[in-house]
């Protein structure tokens, strides 16, 4: 009975399945007749999901935000801040989704409101726009002052600079860097770049360097742990914040620990970011208090900042006495890809302070590579490209997932897929899954939402379709339900609903 149950069963979803109509599937939770297996496909209806979903209208792009959307306290012994509050009721009407009041609700409720930042960023709302000349005209970016020019229709790094985009970030010669720019492309300490679609948070790097006083003398150790976390937008993923844990021990027996998390957003040039810091301790996952993270030595020349420019929205961490810096320049969600800066996160160190790299197996930024062969390679997982590579080793390495959207339990299941899998039942999961991840229009229709819950609940139940024997049909009916099944020029997707991709049904040949 229960395999004539069974086969009927798998009849009905087939015909659900291949059937041009609209139709949601409800899981079928108990079998006890046929009848039960029949109804199976009861409850259709027309749904209202657009075909292809894209960009916001150049025309749209240009409404404003009228309020300030900043509060500064001019009582704050550190000077104006960036920003405080946030007014809820402000938000953008033409392009708000469910993610925005979400993480705006938390960015009011939560981390410091003043006091931690220099007086360089304060200004009205309107100030703070991207304002400054764009190069190459309207759709050009603007240049980081102090670093680049405009030539040509270029932002090209001045010298002392002598490489990377002058739209971003340039760098001395004898500076090694690791960036994420959006929609985060992967750039690790050697130079090799690969995308990183990634909704969770990781671990950027793990180093020490020396300490030296400003004769340039080794006075000590400095310790930084740095760690990234991503959110989405449209169905892109962008750099939302980072995590910082210090550590510079004296070697006179000194030690000055301090940890921050820092994270926000633009939109339509105005940014909304928020600060947590605490003094005294080495916290690489938190919790954060309140404290200003801003330490000085006036003995040794040695200051551990962290301040923001207002003409590039740059946000800047910098222990220059250790050869340590780390950057993020906050994503518009309104601009997009019409932001006058390149927005993205970037961490480099100066390698004439003696690096020791530790947390190999776990940093994404990798270590470089003085070889022929490249670092990334030699982390290259057989039978898979090496953004797939890199995409399981972000979700299989024990990365604390306190993150600030939500979405906490959702990241870890992925992980707890593939840990499940044999290596070869790995390989045909991302062969099945990872476009997934990989393609904005079916993600913004799966997931409207910040923190991509829905949207790693898909991923991890493809995943167990090959990792722990789960049906096909599950996923399946989920994109249909969703209504998501009618995004076109995705062939994946299609290859999956007609089973092409699917482990059980009907039976395929996967080549590895």
């Amino acid at each position: 009975m229960d395999s004539f149950v069974s086969n009927v069963c798998a009849k009905v979803k087939h015909y659900c399945l291949s059937s041009n109509k609209r139709v949601v599937i409800f899981r079928l939770l108990a079998l006890v007749t046929t009848g039960a297996a029949l109804s199976f496909c009861l409850g259709q209806y027309q749904t209202d999901s657009p075909e292809d979903v894209g960009e916001i209208p150049n025309a749209q792009k240009q409404q404003g935000y009228s309020g300030s959307g900043i509060s500064v306290k001019p009582g704050s012994p550190y000077g104006p801040v960036f920003p405080g509050g946030l007014d809820n009721s402000k938000i953008y009407e033409n392009h708000e989704e469910p993610g925005d009041s979400e993480i705006l609700e938390y960015l009011n409720s939560t981390g410091k409101p003043d006091g931690l930042l220099n007086p360089s960023i304060s200004g009205s709302s309107d100030q703070r726009r991207d304002t400054p000349e764009r190069c190459g005209g309207t759709q050009g970016n603007t240049c980081v002052n102090g670093m680049a020019s405009c030539i040509s229709g270029k932002c090209v790094c001045n010298g002392p600079y002598v490489r990377g985009h002058g739209a971003f970030n340039c760098y001395e010669k004898d500076v090694l860097a690791m960036e994420l720019k959006n929609d985060p492309l992967l750039t690790t300490f050697s130079k090799e770049t690969v995308p990183f679609p990634f909704p969770c948070r990781y671990l950027i790097t793990h180093v020490q360097q020396e300490l030296r006083n400003q004769h340039n003398q080794k006075i000590g150790t400095c310790e930084f742990m740095v760690h990234g976390f991503n959110a989405k937008r449209r169905g892109k993923f962008f750099v939302l914040g980072f995590d910082l844990a210090a550590n510079l021990n004296y070697d006179s027996g000194k030690n000055v620990k301090l940890s921050s998390r820092n994270y926000g957003f633009l939109r339509n040039g105005v940014p909304s970011v928020k600060f947590e810091g605490t003094m005294g301790d080495f916290l690489s996952d938190g919790p954060w208090e309140n404290d200003s993270v801003t330490y000085v030595d006036e003995l040794n020349g040695i200051r551990v900042n962290l301040s923001a420019g207002s003409s590039n929205k740059r946000i800047i961490f910098a222990v220059e006495r250790c050869g340590f810096y780390v950057l993020l320049v906050p994503y518009d969600i309104v601009y997009m890809r019409s932001q006058a800066s390149i927005p993205g996160l970037a961490v480099s160190v100066r390698i004439d302070f003696n690096i020791q790299w530790y947390s190999k197996d776990t940093a994404m930024g990798l270590a470089p590579s003085f070889g022929e062969q490249g670092y990334l390679k030699g982390h290259h997982i057989p039978g898979l490209s090496h953004r797939q590579s890199m995409l399981v080793r972000a979700f299989t390495k024990d990365v604390k997932q306190n993150l600030i959207t939500g979405g906490v339990e959702q990241c870890e299941a992925v992980g707890v897929a593939f840990k499940m899998c044999t290596r070869q039942k790995l390989r045909a999961a991302m062969h099945s899954c990872y476009w997934m991840l990989d393609q904005p229009r079916f993600i913004n229709c799966v997931d409207k939402t910040i923190n991509s819950m829905e949207l790693l609940k898909l991923f991890a139940e493809c995943v167990n379709v090959w990792c722990k024997d789960s049906p096909c049909l599950n996923v399946q009916a989920d994109i249909i339900s969703s209504g998501c099944h009618k995004v076109s020029r995705i062939p994946e997707l299609h290859e999956y609903l007609d089973g092409q991709l699917c482990q059980t049904y009907p039976p395929f040949s996967l080549k590895i």
